[in-house]
């Protein structure tokens, strides 16, 4: 989705009002899901401003210095995963925070990699827009090459963190909605899918909105 300026201003804003008020309402874990949330409230924004500074001529090496600057902005999502770990460890009280430390470790490696190919221009800075009206952001080269099973394996281990911790049902209602999403977004337009976030961000907010509401409802009827 954000297919356009007004379409990713819009959910920027509402994503914005959506953090304020859970932020506000501070039921358990709310300001920990407003953490966890703000790399994709800023690359929501960040999308907005590109679609202003981008035109139809712009190719992935060749665009305005504007376009190159705010498209630097998408590493701000490799820092996701550490929130959600470190969330979940916060939430459920991990032993270990060994799942943590991994995918902090890969989010620093992949974050390094993009910096030392802008350094050297040996990767391309500009965002484009994609053949179905979405953005295609720059990345490596070589992502093609990249093992299928590596693709796979950085969400599984950031995202299943909580398999090995003594979890919730707020868990599980989290790794469903997250789940969906980014199955969604393989499967569907996969060369725009990095900057697909309306999907998978409105997904998440709304869980996180009923989720107190979920979980009170399990107790009511376990007492009953």
């Amino acid at each position: 989705m954000c297919w356009s300026t007004k379409a990713s201003f819009t959910f920027a804003f509402l994503f914005f009002i959506t953090c304020v008020y859970l932020f506000i309402r501070n039921s358990p874990h709310d300001r920990l899901r407003v953490m966890q949330f703000t790399p994709i409230l800023i690359q929501e924004f960040l999308q907005g401003v590109l679609w202003l500074v981008m035109t139809p001529e712009d190719t992935p090496w060749t665009c305005s210095e504007m376009n190159k600057r705010f498209s630097m902005g998408f590493l701000v999502v490799h820092v996701l995963p550490i929130l959600k770990l470190y969330k979940d460890n916060v939430i459920y009280k991990a032993k270990s925070y060994k799942h943590f430390k991994i995918c902090s470790v890969i989010s620093l490696i992949q974050i390094m990699l993009y910096i030392g190919s802008w350094i050297l221009k040996r990767l391309p800075l500009c965002t484009t827009i994609g053949p179905h009206g979405h953005q295609i952001w720059n990345r490596f080269e070589f992502v093609d090459k990249i093992p299928k099973f590596y693709q796979f394996l950085y969400p599984i281990i950031c995202f299943t963190n909580g398999f090995f911790l003594k979890v919730d049902l707020s868990f599980y209602i989290e790794l469903i909605l997250l789940s969906g999403a980014y199955i969604f977004q393989l499967i569907f337009h996969f060369q725009e899918r990095q900057s697909r976030w309306c999907w998978s961000s409105s997904v998440m907010l709304i869980g996180y909105i009923l989720d107190p509401m979920i979980v009170a409802r399990k107790f009511k009827h376990q007492k009953e």
